[in-house]
């Protein structure tokens, strides 16, 4: 099921670029441009985006175009109710860094 979930991802525009370029999606500082002129024509953008705000973990990596900055309060509105039930669950001791 999960394999078949994911096989969007062998059509994504990053899939078919050179390995030397992935390093670009992981920006440190400064975002390259590249990333995103690749994202906006991918064909699968929209799943790739959708897998990324899935994920538990915060984005940090350019996803569908948008820097890990941008992604970051789209992931969090999607995850509040999880960061809303952890809270409730560990009280003081919760230490949210939002």
């Amino acid at each position: 099921m999960m394999r078949q979930a994911l096989a969007w991802r062998s059509d994504a525009a990053c899939a078919q670029s050179d390995v030397e370029d992935v390093h670009k999606f992981f920006p440190s500082g400064r975002p390259s441009t590249a990333p995103q002129q690749l994202c906006a024509r991918c064909p699968v953008a929209d799943p790739c985006l959708e897998f990324a705000l899935d994920s538990p973990w915060p984005p940090n990596a350019i996803v569908a175009g948008l820097t890990p900055r941008e992604l970051e309060p789209l992931w969090r509105e999607r995850h509040a109710d999880a960061h809303d039930e952890i809270r409730s669950l560990l009280g003081p001791r919760w230490k949210d860094e939002r």
